[in-house]
């Protein structure tokens, strides 16, 4: 009878081990799909897996729900850029290859999906170029190309399609701020948007990384990479170009390198489209979406995170001041005085028979502002209408649009 027992048990535990280490149902190349029930406040391991990254597709509420591997915790985020049926997390990356994590449930319930992502690696180290300070700030700056980040997986095939671009959308791709291997987090991402959402391409046109590396999205194929359209502003992406952020800024601000190379690259995009760091465009998702705007001005979104909204001014104005160094010729200038303004500021004329005046705060709002009086090639406006803060001045003289800050004190 123990004989018999024996064998009973070694029947069993293969069964047992082969359930636990179960990998799912492959849905890409590079993707596998774990189902599951949970209820609020349940905690489930995962183990026998190979995953660079994880998204959990699921019911209910993310509160004080996360995922842990080795002790440590990663936070479960709403993706905000899905548009399929249900709910899905923002995507989860990991540095190194895991095998095995917990599921802290919160407030999810019911039927859960599971996607595993395994990226692979590229053959060698990769060393992407930076952002160089020396570099002409006009030019068009150093990014990495598809095929050096996407080495090893499998290429988009699909019909392109190109737009005009008169809004670019800022976006964050709320992802880990911890980890190092940038190029591992784009693989990741184009997969995720590829082999889980469906996609045909990744969703952006450009990434930028927490060191100021530019990575190409979307591939144009024979087109240009800028006017690609993408799959990233609230499903109307025509005449827009969107740029992601890696890392998640909802409460920590980028770094001083992607900003920097942000508006580097907004620089170059704007001059060579001529569009207006400052102005607006309407869009049909936004009547007056700024041509610098967030992905929440087109729709209920957290995205780029407030820490990056809260820039945008700042970005508008790098991109405007980077702008004003490029052309062949010298920019033209005019005097603008006092600046600090406290009640009044004047302009002097250029010799023009047209002159035009708008004021933009630090928002991208414009306002049409006229003197209250012209004198000896000397015009005076009143700040009795402003509140105290930065502005920028566009100066239309003619055919020339010239623009200078302005600061308005109380």
């Amino acid at each position: 009878m123990r004989q018999y027992l024996w064998v009973l048990i070694l029947l069993i535990i293969p069964l047992l081990a082969g359930a636990q280490q179960d990998r799912g149902r492959k849905i890409g190349a590079n993707t596998r799909l774990l189902q599951t029930k949970a209820g609020p406040g349940q905690s489930q391991s995962f183990t026998g897996i190979e995953a660079t990254s994880i998204a959990i597709k699921y019911q209910g509420s993310l509160d004080g729900a996360y995922i842990e591997v080795d002790g440590k915790e990663y936070p479960l985020t709403r993706d905000d850029h899905y548009s399929g049926e249900g709910k899905v997390t923002n995507l989860v990356v990991f540095d190194a290859v895991i095998t095995q994590f917990q599921l802290f449930t919160g407030g999810i319930t019911g039927e859960v999906e599971v996607v595993i992502i395994d990226a692979g690696s590229v053959k060698d180290p990769l060393k992407a170029p930076r952002l160089n300070k020396q570099q002409d700030e006009c030019a068009k700056p150093e990014m990495v190309d598809q095929s050096v980040w996407r080495e090893g997986l499998p290429e988009p095939s699909y019909n392109r399609s190109f737009t005009v671009t008169e809004n670019i959308i800022i976006h964050h791709s709320a992802t880990s701020n911890n980890v190092e291997d940038y190029t591992n987090v784009i693989r990741n991402i184009y997969i995720y948007h590829t082999q889980s959402n469906g996609w045909s391409d990744i969703g952006y046109n450009y990434l930028i990384a927490p060191d100021g590396t530019i990575f190409k999205g979307r591939d144009p194929g024979s087109g240009e990479q800028d006017v690609v359209i993408g799959a990233h502003f609230c499903g109307k992406n025509s005449t827009t170009m969107g740029v992601c952020l890696m890392g998640t800024y909802t409460q920590i601000p980028p770094s001083d390198e992607t900003l920097a190379s942000l508006s580097q690259l907004l620089a170059w995009k704007a001059e060579k489209d001529e569009l207006d760091p400052f102005g607006i465009d309407p869009h049909p998702l936004n009547a007056s979406l700024p041509v610098i705007a967030g992905h929440r001005d087109g729709c209920s979104t957290e995205c780029p995170g407030q820490e990056t909204y809260e820039r945008l001014s700042e970005i508008r104005y790098a991109t405007a001041e980077t702008m004003e160094t490029c052309g062949d010729e010298e920019p033209l200038v005019f005097t603008l005085f006092p600046n600090p303004a406290e009640s009044y500021f004047k302009v002097e004329l250029l010799n023009s028979e047209t002159h035009k005046f708008v004021l933009y705060d630090m928002r991208g709002l414009p306002f049409n502002v006229h003197p209250y009086l012209v004198q000896d090639g000397i015009a005076s406006f009143s700040t009795g209408d402003f509140a105290a803060g930065l502005y920028i001045l566009h100066y239309q003289s003619g055919s020339e649009l010239i623009k200078r800050r302005l600061i308005i004190t109380d």
